[in-house]
């Protein structure tokens, strides 16, 4: 199942709809100091909204950070789904082209390949993206429950909330190895 790749431009209030921004965040990226964090807002006051690290056991990247906030954004769904079945239509927003274009049309590909990108390399991130994709083919075909994930790519000023948290979890994490 591929799932949807919305143009924001083309957004409108719907009924029984729910819009969650997620984010990824590093500091140092690419060095052996690097720190990573997940952003996730659903709106003003959400309980749902949430940030944190990385565990130091993962890869520290934004990448790897915007994952983790699809994760827990997920985790969320199903949650607030099974309190009002009535929302229907989820778009994830987010910043990062990488995870539209994986979740949108490259992770199928990827499944049929075994992890092995066009380029003949192992793709990153494989078997979490694997195991996400998974979750949203299974939300999406629950039959007790109707619903229909989109993705929308938008502009970095569009996804501050998201940021916002994603980089207040590394203002507050200690200096240092955890």
């Amino acid at each position: 199942m591929q799932y949807q790749h919305a143009d924001p431009s083309s957004r409108r209030n719907e009924v029984w709809s729910l819009v969650v921004y997620i984010s990824g965040a590093c500091r140092g990226n690419g060095t052996s100091e690097s720190r990573a964090s997940y952003g996730v807002y659903f709106g003003p006051g959400s309980p749902h909204n949430a940030s944190g690290l990385l565990p130091s056991t993962v890869e520290q990247s934004r990448a790897r950070g915007v994952i983790e906030a699809l994760a827990t954004a997920l985790s969320s769904i199903r949650a607030i789904q099974q309190n009002d079945s009535q929302v229907v239509y989820i778009k994830v927003a987010t910043d990062s082209s990488y995870l539209v274009g994986v979740m949108t049309w490259a992770i199928e590909d990827w499944i049929k390949d075994n992890g092995i990108g066009s380029n003949g390399q192992a793709v990153a991130h494989y078997n979490e993206l694997k195991t996400l994709h998974g979750l949203l083919d299974g939300m999406e075909h629950d039959i007790n429950q109707l619903m229909y994930i989109q993705f929308w790519h938008v502009d970095r000023c569009m996804n501050g909330d998201a940021n916002a948290l994603a980089n207040a979890a590394l203002d507050a994490a200690p200096v240092g190895p955890d």
